[in-house]
């Protein structure tokens, strides 16, 4: 137990060495240098590595006490979470802002998808001879001409959103975009944007499945493209405010998700 006493005690006055770089790094990327999103994302990384690291201490004040076993899985356990936290920071860091928005964009794309093909269902129901409801489904099971016709022009406007996620991806947050200061302000007001129309969209499609009432529907439909113009015109330019040649694809963009 003395042993085991000597080596926890040597691990706890170590905790310091790599944990305050931790915070004081953490400080530094604080300031407005960097998206309001990226330093959340961080803290609660962090948040959760303290939290962690607090269990892990009990653990080793028990064991000290002569109060624990010495091999507590709790603390095996505890002691590899942090491991863990420590890496997920530490590849967040060195990755920065644009390949974390990189990846929500990625995962807002696939939630995408999905709500298109929810349409499709609604568009085109699947026969009933391959219908597996569980009788657990509160979708209707037949909808009127004008609902299959609104959820097809949704269809429409999802789509030319399916496009500009891509056109995003492809041309103004690619994986060789070297983040810059100024870019901060860019950079947030375009996860903003994503967030909201991923809860519109969700929101949406769900009313359409639902056949709620159709002027609901319609505001719903009404704010998309509006959420989606602005996330349109943040991206208009490049996110180091040199113009180029794809402008005018963007301006074209809102011009057809208008009038589709």
């Amino acid at each position: 137990m003395a042993t085991s006493s000597s080596a926890t005690l040597s691990c706890l006055k170590q905790f310091h060495e790599p944990i305050l770089p931790l915070v004081s790094e953490f400080q530094a990327i604080s300031s407005r240098a960097y998206p309001e999103y990226f330093t959340k994302t961080v803290q609660q990384r962090l948040l959760s590595l303290f939290d962690t690291m607090v269990q892990f201490l009990q653990e080793i004040v028990e064991i000290v006490c002569g109060d624990s076993n010495a091999e507590s899985q709790e603390r095996l356990h505890c002691s590899a979470l942090m491991i863990q936290e420590c890496d997920r920071i530490q590849k967040l860091c060195k990755e920065g802002p644009v390949i974390l928005l990189r990846s929500k964009l990625e995962e807002t794309e696939e939630m995408l998808k999905d709500a298109l093909d929810e349409l499709g269902e609604v568009i085109e129901p699947a026969s009933l001879e391959n219908d597996d409801d569980d009788g657990w489904n509160d979708c209707p099971g037949d909808y009127t001409p004008e609902q299959t016709q609104f959820a097809t022009r949704t269809q429409r406007k999802l789509r030319l959103l399916s496009m500009l996620y891509k056109a995003i991806s492809k041309r103004r947050i690619t994986a060789k975009t070297v983040y810059v200061n100024s870019m901060a302000e860019g950079l947030d007001s375009i996860d903003g944007c994503l967030k909201k129309l991923a809860a519109l969209v969700d929101d949406l499609v769900s009313g359409v499945s639902m056949a709620e009432e159709p002027m609901t529907l319609e505001l719903s439909l009404v704010q998309l493209v509006d959420e989606a113009k602005m996330l349109s015109g943040v991206v208009r330019l490049p996110l180091d405010g040199a113009g180029d040649g794809q402008v005018d694809w963007f301006d074209m963009w809102s011009k057809k998700i208008t009038e589709s």
